[in-house]
């Protein structure tokens, strides 16, 4: 069964609402007693240039 739609601008449209789940983690480490967190820069607007935390 569809239940949604292509709009004109190649969008998608649906018939009944959708659930939003996140979830977010940090990922730290600890070398030679210094604390390092995983970061990642962006190469693409918007934002490029700066830095984020993973997804």
């Amino acid at each position: 069964m569809i239940d949604y739609t292509k709009t004109s601008d190649g969008l998608y449209a649906y018939q009944y609402p959708r659930a939003s789940v996140t979830a977010d983690a940090v990922l730290f480490a600890k070398k030679d007693g210094q604390i390092y967190v995983l970061l990642i820069q962006r190469g693409n607007e918007p934002y490029k240039g700066c830095f984020w935390l993973t997804q």
